[in-house]
């Protein structure tokens, strides 16, 4: 707001000492302090978006820098526009557990026999050729904002939230 006055209180003062030089060069004069005046308001308010900008930039990688090296846990930041709904995935059965078997003790290891046995007169097996597998990607969404993220992503694209 003091900028704007100064400039307009500027603009006036050199039209109203244009008016010493005659009625043209007062509306002469008059004219380009007015082109004047918009053209600074709109530079300082550029001026002043971009150092607003600048600092919502160094605030924003700074959260980041001190998600990625902080080992606590901090609470999630609200996103800054409303995130789409991740779709609920798809109920699946119960895995069943396998038996766990119990560990062999290690005396048991010790007293039993060793047997060497020589290979040296066959020919090595050749390998069972493997049938090459599709990989199939599933889309995932950030858990913090729901946002959609590649596979391969380490952390999410809107909210910068670490993936697991």
């Amino acid at each position: 707001m003091f900028n704007a006055l100064l400039v307009l209180f500027g603009c006036a003062a050199g039209a109203l000492s244009s008016i010493s030089f005659g009625f043209g060069a007062f509306l002469g004069a008059l004219v380009g302090m007015i082109i004047l005046c918009v053209v600074l308001e709109l530079l300082l308010r550029v001026g002043y978006e971009f150092v607003m900008l600048n600092v919502m930039i160094a605030r924003n990688t700074s959260d980041i820098r001190r998600k990625l090296f902080s080992d606590a846990p901090t609470s999630p930041a609200a996103p800054a526009s409303p995130a789409p709904v991740a779709p609920a995935p798809a109920p699946t059965a119960p895995a069943a557990q396998a038996p766990v078997a119990p560990e062999p003790e290690p005396a048991a290891f010790e007293s039993a026999p060793t047997t060497v046995l020589d290979r040296g007169d066959q020919a090595p097996a050749d390998p069972a050729p493997v049938a090459p597998t599709e990989v199939v990607h599933k889309a995932s969404f950030c858990p913090n904002c729901g946002a959609p993220v590649e596979p391969g992503d380490r952390f999410c694209g809107e909210c910068g939230h670490k993936l697991d």
